[in-house]
């Protein structure tokens, strides 16, 4: 009859075993440590989201403030320009006036020395 030696695999296994349930165990307190960092970190996440929605509103408003300035700057620039075309127009008329102006002070000079020379004749007074 033969013998079976039953002792060496199984104390190989039971040591198989230890060996295993011990890397288990270190990896269950990696897990843990893990989950336990998520959990920190999720709750900062939630602070951090919480802390940036106000400033995601104001930049919301000062992007719709934005919105209508720039609105508001082009109205004023195309009021700039039609009243910089009705400053040119009325240059334009003064200095046409001022011309009319000129001739028409040069025509009454004119007619002022007729008019003085006719009234010398007229009384015989020499003109200057």
């Amino acid at each position: 009859m033969t013998t079976i030696d039953l002792l060496t695999p199984l104390t190989t296994l039971a040591t198989e075993l230890e060996a295993t349930s011990t890397a288990v165990n270190a990896i269950e307190g990696t897990l843990t440590a893990a989950n336990t960092q998520v959990t920190t970190l999720t709750g900062e996440l939630a602070d951090a989201v919480a802390k940036l929605a106000p400033v995601t509103q104001e930049l919301v408003d000062a992007n719709a403030q934005i919105t209508t300035l720039t609105g508001e700057l082009s109205t004023a620039n195309a009021s700039v320009t039609t009243l910089t075309q009705e400053l040119a127009d009325a240059n334009t008329a003064n200095d046409a006036m001022t011309t009319e102006l000129n001739n028409a002070l040069a025509q009454i000079t004119t007619l002022t020395a007729t008019v003085t020379a006719l009234n010398a004749q007229l009384t015989g007074t020499p003109t200057a």
